[in-house]
């Protein structure tokens, strides 16, 4: 990898900090963008200078999360790899994520009492409205993602 292939890797693990992930599954997601190959936890252990166990981990937390797949080998050297169409399951998993938590939400607002504080449903309710907006959004632009070849 070129010095800006290895900044990419290292973008994605400081984005993914950021959103509260750990560093090394984002460079682990990162540096299989960047290959468009199946790795092994070895080859993600000696490119990203990290160790088995931790690149283990990290794979099996994207693989949990819907963006890697495990895929089984019969040289015992399982490896991962980005899901087909990776940019629908994206927008996919964050439309089932938005639509969750609104229901969550639209659900504590129906226990709230109706002499609460002034206009705390109505704020709280606003709250469930921006992930159902947030939800519909993501789905629109669905059909508008590119293919992952």
């Amino acid at each position: 990898m070129t010095n800006t292939y290895d900044d990419f890797v290292e973008l994605m693990g400081l984005i993914s900090q950021a959103d509260g992930e750990p560093r090394i599954g984002g460079r682990m997601f990162g540096l299989l963008l960047v290959e468009g190959r199946a790795l092994t936890l070895n080859d993600f252990a000696e490119r990203l200078e990290i160790s088995k166990a931790s690149a283990s981990t990290n794979a099996r937390r994207l693989a949990s999360i819907g963006v890697i797949e495990h895929i089984k080998s019969s040289h015992r050297q399982d490896s991962y790899a980005l899901v087909p169409d990776l940019y629908r399951q994206m927008s996919l998993t964050m439309t089932e994520r938005f639509l969750v938590r609104a229901e969550q939400i639209e659900n504590m607002v129906s226990l709230l009492p109706d002499d609460g504080p002034s206009k705390v449903k109505q704020r709280i309710h606003g709250l469930a409205q921006c992930y159902r907006v947030s939800a519909e959004t993501a789905r629109q632009i669905f059909d508008q993602l590119p293919e992952m070849d």
